[in-house]
């Protein structure tokens, strides 16, 4: 059985934490295609995004690569899970200043190509990196059964991810950030702390509600089209992202900052296919955080030491100075949703996992050992700049064990968006969100 989220997820990105840069191999025998480079910063990013809103959405169409994809049958059947996605080993796209960038491949679940730019040297010139220079490893004895990079087709010929990692200070080079085409962020401080919530570049049509009634429809994911990335200083990575989804297209300017408590600053411009109406579509919004929230006290008061969850109360902040806690508790069947700020336009608002009791976790100590849930990071997101009314809403789902994010936090737009007819007509999104560990409980 495949897990994505809860034991299984949180071991493999602890393995991708611990480990130490990758090794530099001999290139590829295939043959690499020309390198392609392209000038680019926020004006033409923005006018990129622009340019994509004044046609019809057309999300890509993933062929089937049966080797690489989730296998159909038993344990030996012909395709990869997710603990075999995290054995491929690749070559480093970019090693300095403390900071390493590590490709990821297509693999498992992870199957939307993104086309990756790397700028070597702060020119603002940004040099397009493929598969090849990747140069995927599937020589890992825990892929099985083997992969030969030879018989990977074209269509499984591509990039899907980017892990960014640091020296830390006790020398090694755990993970802190990594942005997934499908638009998930996530990151975490250094050890003790580990990933618990995953931030979302955008989000509509959250959990399949379409409309003002909650009519049931598909969730609209937003995917990254592409992201021009590159290193600011010895604490700073920049990345420049073109996100897009059916409602809008964004461009994103991001400044990744390493350290026990690590921040990411999103500047953020965004067009919408056609004109939006908050009331219609009140599910929408430019930046979220899903989560997981299965046990608490609440669910097994017999039971003390099987709780599990990555966040367990919301904490938000409006500019009249009033701080709301909001204790997350998913119904026992179904989906609840709170809007939270009806009147005031919020400043401020955490997701966070406050119990950091190890007793109450102890039932999946020996499983998640140092990534067991008191060691999950809370995350604050604060509003810098926009030129838009926003809110903060809730979104409490039943849970179906440990495995999915049963929980969204949002910051939903709370205005009418007009369809842009030329580039400056943007809506502006300016946040900053925070990855913190608390070792007691407040």
């Amino acid at each position: 059985m495949m897990r994505f989220k809860g034991t299984w997820i949180f071991l493999g990105l602890l393995s991708i934490a611990a480990c130490s840069t990758p090794s530099v191999r001999e290139p590829s025998s295939a043959p690499l295609p020309s390198p392609i480079k392209k000038t680019m910063d926020m004006a033409r990013l923005r006018s990129e995004a622009f340019t994509r809103c004044q046609t019809p959405f057309s999300r890509p169409v993933v062929e089937a690569v049966p080797i690489l994809d989730p296998p159909h049958g038993g344990a030996d059947a012909e395709g990869m899970v997710y603990q075999e996605e995290l054995a491929v080993r690749t070559t480093n796209l970019l090693d300095r200043e403390g900071f390493y960038f590590s490709p990821r491949p297509r693999a498992a679940v992870n199957t939307l190509p993104m086309e990756i730019f790397v700028d070597g040297d702060n020119t603002g010139t940004y040099e397009r990196k493929t598969w090849e220079d990747a140069n995927p490893d599937y020589s890992s004895n825990q892929i099985q059964p083997p992969i030969l990079q030879s018989n990977i087709p074209s269509a499984g010929r591509v990039l899907t991810e980017l892990i960014i990692g640091h020296r830390s200070p006790r020398g090694d080079y755990p993970q802190l950030f990594d942005l997934r085409s499908s638009a998930y962020f996530r990151f975490a401080g250094y050890p003790p702390q580990v990933t618990g919530a995953s931030l979302r570049l955008a989000a509509h049509k959250i959990f399949g509600l379409g409309g003002k009634g909650e009519t049931a429809t598909k969730e609209d994911f937003p995917i990254v089209r592409a992201i021009y990335t590159g290193i600011k200083d010895s604490k700073t990575a920049n990345a420049l992202v073109l996100v897009e989804s059916e409602l809008f297209c964004g461009a994103l300017n991001m400044d990744m900052l390493e350290g026990d408590n690590p921040e990411v600053v999103i500047d953020s411009y965004w067009y919408t296919r056609s004109d939006f109406n908050w009331k219609r579509d009140p599910h929408t919004g430019l930046v979220a955080y899903s989560s997981m929230l299965w046990k608490t006290e609440k669910q097994t008061p017999e039971r003390v030491s099987d709780e599990a969850h990555d966040s367990d109360i919301l904490t938000v902040k409006t500019e009249n100075g009033v701080v709301k806690k909001y204790p997350l508790d998913p119904p026992k069947t179904g989906l609840r949703v709170r809007h939270l700020t009806p009147t005031q336009q919020p400043v401020e608002w955490t997701l966070a996992n406050e119990d950091r009791d190890p007793s109450h976790f102890a039932d999946f100590q020996p499983a998640l050992g140092n990534t067991n849930y008191n060691f999950r990071a809370s995350y604050r997101v604060s509003l810098l700049e926009t030129n838009v009314r926003t809110g903060v809403s809730l979104y409490e789902q039943a849970a179906d064990g440990e495995y999915g994010d049963n929980i969204v936090a949002v910051s939903t737009l709370r205005q009418n968006i007009k369809k842009a007819t030329k580039v400056d007509q943007f809506i502006r999104f300016k946040y900053k969100t925070t990855a913190f560990f608390v070792g007691d409980r407040f």
